[in-house]
């Protein structure tokens, strides 16, 4: 949504 990041540190994904 909007394209915020979820996740913590190295491992992050981009939602759209």
């Amino acid at each position: 949504e909007g394209g915020r990041t979820v996740g913590s540190g190295v491992v992050s994904k981009i939602i759209d």
